[in-house]
């Protein structure tokens, strides 16, 4: 596995931002096995002065815990945090917990739903901001932090409940079949 450091801005004119840190001359992806789905997202966003992403990055809330963000996103929309999964094969649940089975459907694991660990990733760096502000203004201007859940494991199969895909995307071109099934 490789490990990449470091943050960037899109802005107009850059090749590979979304998709890369630069490391000397080369460029390298930063989340693993997520090389081709940075490159997809990064052709989603718009090529304006307001958007900007920042990729594989790790801070430490005001309790000392590190978190880890795979994409920190602005847009004109708003500030995300945004957790990539690439997990292969049928993933179905409710809204607490999934259940991933391996796409040979040997094997199953149980996770719990991603959104919620993300979302608890945007809160405690939104407080660690409004902490960092140094007066009232600033600690004013910092904006709400919304999570995202964006899988692209090619050929997944999703089949969560309509109540577990709230902040939940499928990239197009990975071959994700995604439907909610009743409740």
């Amino acid at each position: 596995m490789r490990t990449c450091r470091g943050s960037f801005a899109v802005q107009q004119g850059s090749v590979d931002a979304i998709v890369a840190v630069q490391v000397g001359r080369t460029w390298r992806a930063c989340v693993p096995g997520g090389s081709r789905s940075l490159a997809v997202l990064k052709n989603l966003l718009p090529d304006d002065a307001v958007t900007h992403a920042w990729s594989n990055l790790t801070f430490t809330d005001l309790s000392g815990r590190t978190g880890e963000i795979d994409l920190l996103l602005l847009t004109r929309v708003g500030f995300f945090v945004v957790e990539l999964k690439g997990w292969h094969g049928t993933i179905a649940g409710t809204q607490q917990t999934w259940d991933v089975t391996g796409a040979s459907g040997q094997h199953t694991r149980h996770e719990r739903n991603p959104w919620y660990l993300t979302e608890q990733k945007a809160k405690r760096l939104s407080s660690l901001l409004k902490q960092r502000a140094r007066n009232d203004q600033e600690r004013r201007a910092v904006p709400f932090i919304g999570a995202l859940v964006v899988l692209h494991g090619r050929g997944s199969k999703v089949e969560l409940k309509d109540t577990a895909i709230a902040g939940l995307y499928a990239l197009d071109g990975f071959g994700v079949r995604a439907w909610a099934m009743p409740r």
